[in-house]
């Protein structure tokens, strides 16, 4: 269900609501429509997030900046394409790939592709993340160490970057300079 959150300035009053006449409206295909409704309901000193289950869905470009702001690297295309990788400076170690995927192939039953971020995590919470929504079995990587993070609102920024995070730690080389194994 889309939820819709809106922010007015003036106050600082924030507020979810799920308007009746716009719950079945498509993600993709009706937002622009259903921005410029609430842009002329609530004016446009009023900003207004769409999002997907309350979640505000992250985009490759934002998980860029954060690896260039916190760990001052870019992201790497090896392979020509839209893929990007996340090295560490030192070693050119992974610690995050950012692809599209079909959704089939994540074990999704929908049609189409959808951004996805694997990075390195702890064996022992690979399980339990996996059990969640927007969680899978990491794509084209060792499914006992890394895990793949769809980028589509069903994981909070907050989380990804937390993963991040940790996918940096457990890849960088340790105190006397060797790579990890």
């Amino acid at each position: 269900m889309l939820v819709f959150k809106y922010t007015y300035f003036k106050s600082g009053f924030e507020k979810l609501f799920q308007p009746s006449a716009l719950r079945n409206l498509q993600l993709e295909r009706d937002i622009p429509l259903a921005q410029s409704i609430f842009q002329t309901c609530f004016g446009a000193e009023n900003s207004l997030f769409f999002e997907k289950g309350g979640v505000k869905a992250v985009d490759r470009q934002q998980i860029f900046e954060y690896a260039k702001q916190r760990y001052n690297t870019l992201p790497d295309y090896p392979w020509e394409d839209q893929n990007a990788v996340l090295r560490h400076r030192k070693n050119k170690k992974w610690y995050a790939l950012i692809m599209e995927v079909d959704k089939k192939k994540l074990g999704l039953f929908e049609e189409g592709l959808v951004q996805v971020m694997n990075v390195k995590c702890d064996p022992m919470l690979i399980g339990s993340l996996r059990t969640r929504e927007g969680f899978h079995p990491a794509y084209h990587m060792n499914k006992d160490k890394w895990i793949s993070v769809r980028l589509d609102g069903s994981v909070s920024e907050d989380e990804i970057r937390n993963l991040i995070d940790g996918s940096y730690g457990l890849t960088a080389p340790d105190s006397k300079g060797l790579e990890r194994k």
